[in-house]
């Protein structure tokens, strides 16, 4: 019996509901963590903010080219601090810009229609209309059980200011005290 088997009220075995190749790349324990249970509008919009993400990223490609964690790495690739980590608000030329490069961290920032920034700034993580309550970027890989950003192959400018300046805040990864740049 593998993982994605459950056994019914009669033994009987039922497969879990499961998208063949799209499921296993969500970070189940980061959801389980900052939704609450009955939180069935928030799960419905972290789940198609996933769906969406996966339909038009190569989420295998990507998850190939991440460079294995080397001994001398303090980073666990948990998840911790990113699923946690809320952007700041970003300027309608970050957000152009991010569009012309086909990046998707523009599609989970809505526009600010208050206060001083109104207009002029966009805040995430939104997904039709709603707050996420974690990062819709951060997935898990499968295989190693690892987490990552799926948009840290864009490189420098292509992440929220908050994650490109992010200096570790994990008591496990106190000790690198070091930017997250590619």
């Amino acid at each position: 019996m593998d993982r994605w088997t459950r056994t019914g009220p009669l033994s009987v075995p039922m497969r879990a509901i499961r998208r063949p190749g799209g499921l296993p790349w969500i970070p189940f324990r980061w959801i389980r963590r900052m939704y609450p249970p009955g939180a069935w509008e928030d799960l419905k919009n972290i789940f198609a903010a996933y769906w969406y993400l996966h339909s038009i990223l190569d989420i295998e490609g990507i998850a190939s080219s991440i460079q294995s964690r080397t001994e001398d790495d303090p980073c666990r690739r948990c998840g911790r601090c990113c699923a946690e980590l809320l952007p700041e608000p970003v300027d309608n030329d970050r957000m152009l810009f991010w569009m012309d490069a086909g990046n998707p961290v523009h599609l989970f920032h809505a526009p600010i229609t208050e206060g001083p920034r109104a207009d002029r700034f966009h805040t995430g993580w939104y997904y039709n209309g709603a707050r996420l309550r974690m990062c819709p970027l951060l997935l898990r890989n499968p295989a190693t059980g690892n987490k990552f950003c799926s948009v840290y192959h864009f490189g420098p400018g292509h992440r929220p200011p908050g994650c490109e300046g992010f200096r570790p805040n994990w008591p496990h990864c106190e000790v690198s005290q070091r930017p997250l740049v590619p």
